[in-house]
């Protein structure tokens, strides 16, 4: 497993030639990848200020992934919240 900043994915999807030798090797062997959500908000500001350009389907990925975390987050809460609301009762 590989985690990915902000840098190495957009080298990576964009322009690989950029990645130092050792970046590209752990790549190569890696079969799983992890992806900060503050790397999809990091290059969200970069499109927004025209300071990178990214295709379309790379956007719309980024975005579901997105999503997909903060929903993730948003469950994990809801049921840490619910626990301890069932310890509170039970006390």
């Amino acid at each position: 497993m590989a985690v990915l900043d902000t840098s190495a994915l957009i080298y990576w999807t964009l322009d690989p030639d950029k990645l130092s030798e050792p970046a590209r090797e752990t790549l190569a062997q890696t079969d799983q990848f992890v992806i900060s959500s503050i790397s999809i908000w990091e290059i969200g500001v970069k499109v927004s200020k025209n300071l990178l350009s990214i295709p379309y389907r790379l956007m719309i990925t980024l975005i579901i992934y997105a999503r997909y975390k903060a929903s993730k987050f948003a469950r994990r809460c809801r049921d840490m919240a619910r626990q301890s609301r069932t310890r509170l009762v039970a006390s």
